[in-house]
């Protein structure tokens, strides 16, 4: 946990021990970090640490606060949750709390409003060098186009090469 001031000595001693307990991990791995700052922190300490994500380490933040998911060595996967759903419960909860109505502390449970899939939590992991280079190819010169055919439940999905 990250708890008091936040600056770069602490940033820079922190990174250091999340590297140390990334490293103790059994990999693969997977974590979800509380919020997408922490999860730069992570990427960082990855970074550090020389371990591979989403090879070795497959890593989700929370707010998809893009300028730090796309800016990050590895752009990182985020659950975004809406913004005015955040601001009338924290306001709800404000109310509640001047009127004294709420005394103990409770959860609050907001539904996401959707995953942003980033390079973070790629399906196929690239450490293979001929796997990758079958992925670029697939990605930049070939066109997928799924055709729903009712085949007692298959699909068929057609692959068209361009060179």
């Amino acid at each position: 946990a990250v708890f008091g001031k936040f600056n770069s000595s602490s940033a820079a001693k922190i990174q250091e021990e999340l590297a140390t307990w990334i490293r103790a991990l059994p990999k693969p791995v997977g974590i979800f970090a509380a919020n997408d700052t922490v999860a730069v922190l992570v990427a960082n300490a990855c970074a550090v640490a020389k371990i591979a994500i989403p090879e070795d380490v497959s890593l989700i933040g929370v707010d998809n606060i893009s300028q730090l998911c796309e800016n990050a060595h590895v752009s990182i996967s985020s659950i975004e949750f809406d913004p005015k759903e955040h601001a009338e419960t924290v306001a709800r909860m404000l109310k509640q709390k001047q009127r004294r109505q709420r005394t103990s502390p409770h959860l609050v449970f907001l539904k996401p409003l959707r995953l942003v899939r980033r390079n973070s939590t790629a399906r196929f992991a690239r450490s293979d060098k001929k796997v990758a280079e079958a992925l670029f190819i697939r990605k930049t010169l070939c066109v997928i186009s799924p055709i729903s055919l009712d085949f007692q439940g298959f699909c068929a999905i057609i692959v068209i090469g361009h060179l």
